[in-house]
């Protein structure tokens, strides 16, 4: 890709120049991009640039394969653009992990009671009230 990130965020300000942004003429992106912007057009005519920019700016913090797989799986659902982010974020973050003892003896014999569910219904009751 020949764009700097700053580009985008400009366009995203000002959508009417994205039809002629030079610094995108030379970009290729896969089919389903242009799929989902047509999609986005039909969806909301009003705001369909700014809204497919935002799914482009995802390619300032993830590859071109992360965030087109994003899109495809988006279009196979039917999602909107704040959801494709919500995709991509998901499938980039990792496993969490566990949370070890190994280096923390003093944590060892520490007990923590189960709190019982009744306990929770109280809780309820007084937000009710």
């Amino acid at each position: 890709m020949f764009f700097e990130p700053v580009h985008l965020a400009l366009l995203e300000r000002k959508p009417g120049g994205f039809e002629h942004a030079k610094p995108l003429e030379q970009w290729y992106l896969p089919e389903c991009f242009a799929l989902l912007r047509r999609r986005m057009e039909a969806d909301d005519p009003k705001s369909r640039t700014r809204s497919f920019i935002r799914v482009l700016r995802l390619l300032e913090r993830f590859g071109l394969d992360e965030v087109t797989a994003g899109v495809e799986y988006a279009l196979d659902i039917g999602l909107s653009d704040y959801s494709i982010r919500s995709v991509v974020e998901h499938r980039a973050d990792g496993p969490v992990r566990f949370f070890s003892l190994d280096d923390r003896p003093h944590l060892a014999c520490t007990h923590v009671e189960a709190t019982p569910v009744a306990a929770y219904q109280a809780l309820l009751s007084v937000v009710v009230s």
